[in-house]
């Protein structure tokens, strides 16, 4: 039963770039502020400071996905986009929930949608991501945030 009703649910919030890029304007336009992004870093340089925009649904709340604002020190987190996604769980927000295992991009378990493009977390180095929009991947059913599911491709 819970599984046609995340099936319902995604059907009705598909993952799209250009729906992610749509929840960050309209966020950005009305001034909201995220109560979960981590606020100040003392006198840091802005040059070490890079904004990720990471997707938020659950499929057992109804309300609509959102893109929280996480900005991240990067002098205190590891080159890859999935070491910035572990420290955002550790440190900033425990309820963000996604995929990993091996770390090496062997177990292909990382995947999801960096700024358009379906690439492995583990693999991907922050500085090669301009905008940091995380999303999951857009083909697949989301379950939880990050998470999809993924036993039709296994």
């Amino acid at each position: 039963m819970a599984t046609g009703l995340v099936q319902r649910a995604i059907t009705r919030f598909p993952v799209t770039f250009s729906t992610a890029r749509a929840i960050l304007n309209r966020s950005q336009a009305s001034g909201a502020q995220t109560p979960l992004a981590k606020s100040e870093f003392g006198s840091k340089p802005v040059s070490d400071l890079k904004t990720f925009h990471i997707y938020r649904w659950n499929s057992n709340n109804p309300d609509k996905p959102k893109l929280h604002d996480y900005k991240i020190n990067l002098k205190e987190c590891g080159p890859m986009v999935l070491d910035t996604l572990i420290m955002i769980e550790n440190e900033i927000d425990p309820t963000l929930t996604f995929c990993y295992s091996c770390h090496k991009g062997i177990c292909y378990s990382c995947a999801m949608n960096i700024d358009g493009w379906n690439e492995l977390a583990s693999l991907t180095k922050i500085s090669s991501v301009p905008s940091c929009m995380i999303s999951p991947l857009q083909h697949m059913f989301v379950i939880n945030y990050l998470v999809v599911d993924m036993t039709k491709s296994y």
